[in-house]
């Protein structure tokens, strides 16, 4: 063989290796899940930190208002929950959960993380490193791969996979896990592993509106003891700015919109300090489940005092019982401006009380056109029944939309909702400063038990404030 053949050899040789190692690299990144980060959407509710979420995990997650064994969960159905003021969860019991917390005290970067995990969790929460994972620092942040059993009834809980993130600045700490439950679910890993990566401190914090009271005969306002400074003042004059518009037409159905988000109560120091749980039993259907080893959340709910010179301001994180008296700014369609006015949600009314409601609406006006609406396969109507006092003369429209406990479209199942109510009104009259005689009806899936009105004039900004009342007719 001469040296020219043999260089041909080695250049073939030299170009086959090179083959072999693109065809290579090329196998194990296509085997890598791909991710389009337009697929994924921020999330600023927990003040002081910043994240993104898969999209349509989060639209079509069912919106819960408390982690709870009162609470129906399904395996297989993906929920979502946030408070507003320190926790968010997103989670599919058989695929991944995204949890997180901000007031946590895992302080990984000062201590050892198996010796952190023995003290603390997040809400419920418990952790163990993962075998061969390493503590990874980088600033402010600590990352490392962990396991975690998560529970919420003896019969609701799995295990999942995934990576723990704290992020330590100004003496706060801000937690995230992310994780997955099949090793072959390569979706859930490579959409939990691009979460993980967007989770960062944030300067810009969105923080709710202050709650606050209002004594009704005296007209003042009075803001809650969670706000830093008591603050009593009169509410009688309008206080939001101009609207773009004077609106004069009667208007027979509420329009649907979009709806944006917002908090209530911190979930239990405790679950922080509680001890660590042991070793759950393995291959068991039930696994006995004492109340602090389970991923828990407080209701957000706002607490109210049954008065009837009382109303209270609220907002998607801090709802209102029905029956009690919410404040609202709704549209002086005289005068164009935004003022205050009350609202009481007096009751909800089963599809059969609903249907007698429309048969006397039909038999006053001789209106026909309810009766002959179609309903959706799956679906069923019910109704609202509710009074308004104002403080004008004017007793201006008062717009009800249907919306989920996020205050966006009611998703049941996954399947959106139309968010859009229907007035039935009896003969409107005045009864001690109170409008009396308001009915809306609506659609809602059948199985749906709680979902969320949204109250206000039919012209909003970011400064008016709608009354929430959250329904559950379990």
């Amino acid at each position: 063989m001469n040296k020219k053949q043999k260089k041909t050899i080695l250049i073939a040789g030299a170009v086959l290796l090179a083959v072999i190692m693109i065809v290579t690299v090329l196998g194990k990144i296509e085997k890598e899940p791909k991710v389009d980060s337009n697929l994924f959407k921020e999330v600023t509710d927990i003040p002081g930190c910043e994240f993104a979420v898969n999209r349509n995990s989060s639209d079509t997650a069912t919106t819960v208002m408390e982690i709870s064994k009162t609470i129906n969960f399904l395996d297989y159905e993906t929920y979502r929950f946030c408070n507003g003021e320190d926790l968010y969860l997103l989670f599919n019991m058989n695929r991944y959960i995204i949890a997180v917390k901000k007031g946590t005290s895992f302080n990984l970067s000062e201590t050892e993380p198996a010796v952190a995990f023995q003290n603390n969790s997040l809400s419920g929460i418990w952790f163990e490193v993962a075998e061969d994972a390493k503590l990874k620092k980088k600033g402010n942040t600590s990352t490392i791969e962990v396991t975690a059993q998560v529970v919420i009834t003896n019969t609701l809980y799995n295990d999942f996979t995934g990576k723990l993130i704290t992020i330590e600045k100004d003496g706060e700490e801000w937690t995230m896990f992310a994780g997955f439950v099949h090793a072959d679910d390569e979706e859930s890993i490579a959409m939990v592993d691009y979460i993980s990566s967007t989770f960062k401190a944030s300067e810009v914090t969105q923080v709710a509106q202050a709650d606050f009271e209002v004594n009704i005969e005296e007209g003042t306002k009075t803001e809650e003891p969670s706000a830093n400074e008591d603050v009593s003042e009169e509410i009688s004059e309008p206080i939001s700015e101009e609207a773009s518009e004077t609106v004069s037409e009667e208007i027979s159905e509420t329009t649907t919109e979009d709806i944006s988000e917002d908090v209530s109560e911190e979930v239990s120091a405790s679950e922080e300090e509680s001890e660590k749980p042991s070793d759950p039993p393995e291959e068991k259907e039930e696994i006995e489940a004492k109340e602090n080893e389970t991923l828990t959340a407080s209701s957000t709910q706002r607490e109210v005092e049954d008065n009837v010179n009382t109303a209270y301001s609220s907002t998607v994180y801090s709802m209102l019982p029905v029956g009690s008296i919410g404040y609202m700014d709704i549209l002086n369609e005289e005068i164009g401006k935004t003022e205050p006015a009350y609202i009481k949600v007096l009751e909800i009314h089963d599809e059969a009380e609903t249907n007698k409601l429309i048969a006397e609406y039909e038999a006053q006006t001789g209106n026909k056109i309810y009766s002959t609406m179609e309903i959706p396969d799956g679906c069923h109507i019910e109704a609202v029944t509710y009074e308004v006092r104002y403080t004008s003369e004017n007793w201006s429209y008062v717009d009800i939309k249907l919306c989920s406990l996020s205050g966006e479209e009611l998703r049941y199942r996954g399947m959106p909702y139309s968010s859009k109510t229907y007035d039935i009104c009896k003969p409107l009259k005045e009864n001690n400063d109170w409008v009396q005689g308001y009915t809306a009806f609506y659609i809602i899936p059948d199985g749906c038990t709680e979902y969320a009105l949204r109250c206000s004039g039919i012209i909003n900004n970011d400064e008016t404030r709608p009354a929430w009342f959250y329904v559950n007719t379990r």
